[in-house]
């Protein structure tokens, strides 16, 4: 009789974990998609602001700018690109 009776109380407490295991499944769902969606945004976000970075960093820009402040260009300054090459040296 006892037996049965531990047995019962012990399917009963199994049962009320996995009832509330179950319940807890959707909204750990909800959080994730609320998660990705937000994730999303900011990537968006971070590639948005990385091709402003890159666009104002462009000497042409540089210049326009300038330009546009009414500052003069000064020409004895001549800008040579670096090759990437030139720019990785190795170990030996």
């Amino acid at each position: 009789m006892i037996i049965r009776v531990m047995l019962f109380v012990s399917f009963l407490i199994i049962g009320f974990f996995y009832f509330i295991q179950v319940t807890s499944l959707p909204q750990t769902g909800n959080s994730i998609v609320d998660l990705q969606s937000a994730l999303n945004v900011e990537e968006k976000r971070n590639r948005d602001l990385t091709f402003m970075l890159g666009d104002r960093l462009l000497l042409q820009t540089i210049e326009n700018q300038v330009q546009q402040e009414g500052l003069i260009i000064d020409t004895r300054f001549v800008y040579i690109p670096k090759p990437p090459s030139s720019l990785v040296m190795s170990k030996k």
